[in-house]
């Protein structure tokens, strides 16, 4: 009879397979799966976890890139913002990032904005329509306003929305030209939240129970009963799970020369030998350092696997433990 590794629950019936790299992250031939979660921890990660990571993550961003995502990315109100990052008057400007007409790249979005130059500052602070309010108008400088269109509706729309607000009559206002732009730089921001920490440590654990062939046994000892709740139950015990191992790689550029096109995970034991952790990099562009137990309290025993993830071939390769060990 099945337990879930998460849950702890038992029933006759088989659980579905679940797979170890989320599909949003990419499809690959023969997929690695474990079948020790249960249906409604399953539906759980899918509906909590996995779908935040899939829209709210750096990894949100370069699923663009690979033709994975075609909704955009960095829609007012989301935890992603993209700002352009290119010196001139649209510095600092919001845009939306999407998918190209080829489906393998990221074309710019331009959103209708005002840019307030606060008293006393030399900087522009950028406001789409509805994050404008009257408080805003009584910090504004000298320097006026700026406007961020493509077309003479969104300034119309703008302009009554600042007079709505009580905007003076006479109130100086800027406007500039912004030259059609070929290629455009932006910085993109994130919110790194339990959830797409959890999300993470998901994928770690159930690469360590693929890689222990799903041993129950193993698995539902109480060494790991930290990681579990928290994945589970997004409870923590005051101790961290997930750590950056190095700053976000956006541009494709900085990527060139990867060991893999796509996503590596690795497990075995710290430095010590003491605990049990995971590597894990996702389209090369972020790499994660997890902690599945501090302290394995059993027997020591053997433990190191790695496998690599191709998004170009879609194939999946054991790889040596050396690749990127942990």
């Amino acid at each position: 009879m099945p337990t879930c590794v998460y849950c702890r629950r038992s029933q006759p019936e088989r659980f579905p397979r679940e797979h170890v790299i989320p599909k949003s992250l990419g499809t690959f031939h023969s997929g690695l799966t474990v079948g020790c979660v249960c249906r409604e921890c399953n539906q759980y990660f899918g509906k909590h976890l996995e779908i935040r990571l899939a829209r709210e993550s750096v990894e949100s961003v370069v699923r663009l890139q690979y033709g994975i995502r075609s909704n955009p990315v960095a829609a007012p109100k989301s935890r992603v913002t993209a700002r352009i990052n290119v010196p001139g008057p649209m510095f600092g400007a919001k845009v939306v990032l999407g998918s190209n007409a080829a489906g393998n790249g990221i074309e710019i979005t331009y959103l209708p904005q005002v840019a307030i130059q606060s008293k006393g500052s030399e900087e522009w602070n950028w406001y789409l329509e509805e994050d404008l309010d009257p408080k805003l108008l009584q910090e504004l400088g000298p320097g006026g306003l700026k406007y961020f269109v493509t077309s003479q509706a969104e300034l119309e729309r703008l302009r009554s929305r600042l007079r709505g607000l009580g905007l003076p009559a006479t109130q100086v206002v800027r406007h500039d030209r912004i030259p059609p732009q070929t290629r455009l730089k932006a910085r993109v921001t994130f919110q790194f939240y339990s959830n797409l920490a959890r999300s993470v440590a998901k994928i770690a654990f159930n690469y360590l129970a693929y890689t222990m062939n799903e041993d129950t046994e193993f698995l539902l000892c109480k060494d790991f009963d930290a990681i579990r709740d928290y994945v589970r139950h997004d409870i923590n015990p005051g101790q961290g799970f997930v750590y950056f191992s190095s700053s976000p790689r956006l541009d494709p550029a900085e990527r060139t020369g990867s060991a893999v096109d796509g996503h590596i995970l690795v497990v075995g034991w710290d430095a010590a030998n003491e605990g049990i952790i995971c590597n894990l990099s996702l389209f090369n562009a972020m790499a994660y350092r997890l902690t599945l137990t501090r302290k394995y309290s059993r027997i020591w025993f053997p433990l190191g696997s790695a496998h690599s993830f191709d998004c170009r071939s879609r194939k999946i390769k054991k790889e040596p433990f050396g690749i990127w060990t942990p």
